[in-house]
């Protein structure tokens, strides 16, 4: 299991059949304006302004039986409804 300060905020869409977990992304929201891109890069050289409405998609996760199936797609789908219905403006991710 990978830890990191972001997992005690940050919200979760997981992908479920049963019980097992097939997939998941994980959100972090602008109120800690704490980002993992922080870690990379310093907030001068991101070419854009990072406000209370920007929000960070991170940590998409596909068990392998589930790879190029549209579960992905689907997650990050879900994850951009979920930024947008909280009034995200701005989102950003790493890959």
């Amino acid at each position: 299991m990978l830890m990191d300060p972001l997992d005690d905020f940050n919200t979760y869409i997981v992908a479920k059949e049963s019980s097992a977990i097939v997939g998941f992304i994980s959100i972090t929201p602008p109120q800690k304006n704490t980002y993992s891109i922080d870690k990379y890069f310093s907030r001068t050289e991101i070419p854009f302004a990072i406000d209370e409405r920007t929000f960070e998609i991170r940590l998409l996760t596909v068990v392998k039986a589930y790879r190029g199936k549209p579960l992905a797609l689907l997650l990050m789908w879900a994850a951009f409804r979920w930024i947008q219905s909280f009034g995200g403006a701005t989102l950003m991710a790493s890959g």
